[in-house]
């Protein structure tokens, strides 16, 4: 099981996901503050591992995100890939972090 947390910047609703292999893809339990990653989880249960190769536009992820949240720029979709590529065995596990640099 990977677990990964969201300090998603300003709004300060903090994100957990966890995700598990399953038969047919990975499990996704999505715990947040914030109402709409809420909302998004519930459409998120179960991904296929076919997501990851999809393209932004037919993402499964990206697309129940674009029904969901209110901020394109919310971190929490990639990050649920992310997760769901280090479950799958194809991606290190490795800490993203935007830095603004002044």
């Amino acid at each position: 099981m990977v677990r990964v947390v969201v300090d998603p910047g300003v709004c300060q609703f903090r994100t957990e996901i966890k995700v598990k292999r399953s038969r047919t893809g990975v499990l996704v339990n999505i715990k947040s503050e914030c109402e709409a990653v809420r909302a998004l989880s519930e459409n998120l249960k179960e991904i296929n591992e076919s997501t990851l190769l999809e393209r932004f536009i037919n993402n499964e992820v990206y697309k129940a995100a674009t029904n969901c949240l209110k901020h394109v720029t919310c971190p929490v979709p990639c990050t649920v890939l992310k997760a769901v590529e280090a479950e799958m065995g194809l991606a290190l596990k490795r800490d993203v972090r935007i830095e603004f640099v002044e």
